[in-house]
């Protein structure tokens, strides 16, 4: 009687070594006292980070250095970017007090740099813009030498520069005008 876990095989050219990856390529397990620090404080602060959200595997690396991209907005997305990890669905109410947490996040890491991103929010008139305003005034209140980067999307059916296919301004547009005045 023919074995079945090896009938199959028989005949057939032997399957090929697996390969390893090289060591480069290769991602540590975090544990570093920055990373759990950096960790601790964003679940203190109640803050998302890209670098959770969307699992990238550079996460152990940049927070033990105390680096992180902020996600404003919640965790969950309005979209289903095929090239993205965060959630998608309906999000939670935009949160209050999320501007005073990064910027106290942003104090308490000593940062001299700070990236904020968000989540699309489709489902907000104004995409999110004037969460974005209120955390950049929060962090220009409370650590003013900190250089902000923002990094933004185009909300949905409007081009780059703020039009919708109507015609009619872009109210996030207006919101970031208004803080650079």
């Amino acid at each position: 009687m023919t074995d079945p876990a090896t009938a199959k095989h028989q005949g057939s050219a032997p399957a090929p070594e697996r390969q390893r990856k090289p060591d480069w390529i290769r991602v540590k397990a975090p544990t570093s006292k920055g990373y759990g620090e950096t960790r601790q404080l964003m679940r203190d602060l109640k803050l998302n980070t890209v670098c959770e959200e969307a699992a990238c595997p550079n996460i152990g690396e940049c927070w033990s250095k105390r680096h992180a991209t902020v996600m404003i907005l919640g965790d969950v997305c309005t979209r289903a970017c095929a090239f993205c990890n965060v959630k998608t669905g309906m999000p939670r109410a935009v949160d209050a007090s999320e501007p005073g947490h990064v910027a106290e996040a942003a104090a308490k890491m000593g940062l001299e740099h700070i990236v904020i991103t968000s989540v699309d929010r489709d489902d907000l008139p104004d995409g999110g813009a004037g969460q974005f305003v209120k955390v950049i005034r929060a962090l220009r209140e409370q650590t003013p030498r900190t250089t902000i980067e923002r990094q933004t999307s185009t909300p949905q059916n409007r081009d780059a520069g703020g039009t919708s296919s109507g015609g009619s301004s872009n109210s996030a547009k207006q919101a970031f005008d208004d803080l650079f005045k």
